[in-house]
């Protein structure tokens, strides 16, 4: 973006008068901290960088894959990597897991590294690995995640032990409900089977919707909707 002129007063982004040229003219090039580590460190993209890296490193050694030989592989590393940064951060913040607000989307971001996980068929905890990792990369930079790490890190575990229990109750569930959907031919998962999973044994229905999409069905959410 070519910073140029100063604009006037106006409605909406076509409509305001150009009042002459700025003093002192730029260019925002969009480039960031992180994509100029990028660059400085010779790697291709901001998951490859010193911070993130030896996460993703570890991910690969957890799941007996290499980084770099299959896409699919290293786009479900990267999730791992980059989620596991992003958590570790919001809990040095002083955000915790919860069901609303900021803290769901804590909770969100530390079961997606979970589920890409179970892509590869490891269904043990991981976060032991993978926010001391996570530390580690960014300590340098951040000190207090270092000398916070007690409380990150009990609070990380619990949260995936926590959900890994639900996970292997709901999951069980889901499978063969899915099984007899596509026994029967149809090609939507019923909106009680969903309710069910929820409102019973605490499985989203986020998570639902991704499980059944996986296995290439819908999920009657009207159905689900009025249920709950």
């Amino acid at each position: 973006v070519f910073m140029q002129f100063e604009r006037g007063p106006g409605s909406s982004k076509d409509d305001f008068p150009i009042l002459g040229e700025l003093p002192a003219k730029n260019i925002d090039t969009g480039m960031g901290l992180e994509r100029m580590a990028a660059i400085l460190q010779g790697v291709d993209n901001l998951y490859e960088i010193d911070t993130t890296r030896p996460i993703l490193d570890r991910a690969a050694q957890l799941t007996g894959q290499r980084y770099g030989a299959d896409h699919q592989v290293d786009v479900r590393l990267r999730v791992v990597a980059d989620h596991s940064r992003a958590a570790t951060m919001l809990i040095s913040d002083g955000v915790t897991p919860s069901n609303e607000g900021r803290g769901y989307i804590l909770r969100r971001l530390l079961r997606r590294p979970v589920l890409s996980l179970r892509h590869h068929d490891v269904a043990a905890p991981t976060f032991t690995e993978l926010f001391p990792a996570s530390r580690d990369a960014m300590k340098a930079a951040y000190p207090e995640v270092e000398h916070d790490y007690d409380r990150i890190g009990r609070l990380a575990y619990a949260e995936e032990e926590t959900f890994l229990r639900t996970l292997a109750s709901g999951t069980s569930i889901l499978d063969l409900a899915v099984t007899k959907t596509q026994e029967s031919g149809a090609r939507q998962l019923a909106g009680d089977t969903a309710f069910l999973l929820h409102d019973t044994f605490g499985f989203p229905i986020d998570l639902t919707l991704e499980m059944a999409e996986e296995a290439g069905l819908a999920v009657d959410r009207q159905a689900f909707d009025e249920l709950m």
